[in-house]
């Protein structure tokens, strides 16, 4: 079978199917490349399943997180991938309106007795203009964790 919305590639062939980039748009599955949004609403985040999607303007808003783990841990890709889920879930957004800009380890404790490892992960999300607001009101400690 080929690719999902939103996507395009050849599944069937062992190719990886990829997110229609922003700007682009694709309403139906299979290896079809993405169309691009009229230019009356050129922007559109990336992923994007209908031409519905495309709007005048996107904001990306960009905060920082902090994971208790080893960056070894989190950059397996089971736990990054799950991080995107999360954040996507959390916020309201599709994951592939989400991407992990950094990740950086932070040791905190007293000389050579390490009290706790975590990672500060600078996270980026691309959104309309119009739902920028309210997705960046959404970013708390409380609705992340």
């Amino acid at each position: 079978c080929g690719c999902a919305p939103g996507f395009w590639g050849d599944a069937s062939s062992g190719k990886i199917c990829t997110a229609c980039l922003s700007g682009t748009y694709k309403d139906f599955g299979g290896a079809a490349e993405c169309s691009s949004c009229p230019e009356k609403t050129p922007q559109s985040v990336p992923g994007s399943t209908a031409v519905g999607d495309c709007v005048v303007a996107i904001s990306t808003i960009t905060f920082s997180a902090r994971v208790q783990m080893s960056e070894a841990e989190f950059e397996a890709e089971a736990t990054s991938a799950a991080y995107i889920l999360g954040v996507a879930t959390a916020l309201g957004v599709a994951e592939t309106s989400v991407s992990i800009v950094s990740v950086v380890e932070q040791s905190t404790g007293r000389r050579r007795k390490l009290l706790l490892t975590s990672v500060v992960v600078e996270t980026s999300v691309i959104v309309s203009a119009r739902l920028a607001g309210a997705v960046a009101g959404r970013i708390t400690t409380d609705n992340l964790n």
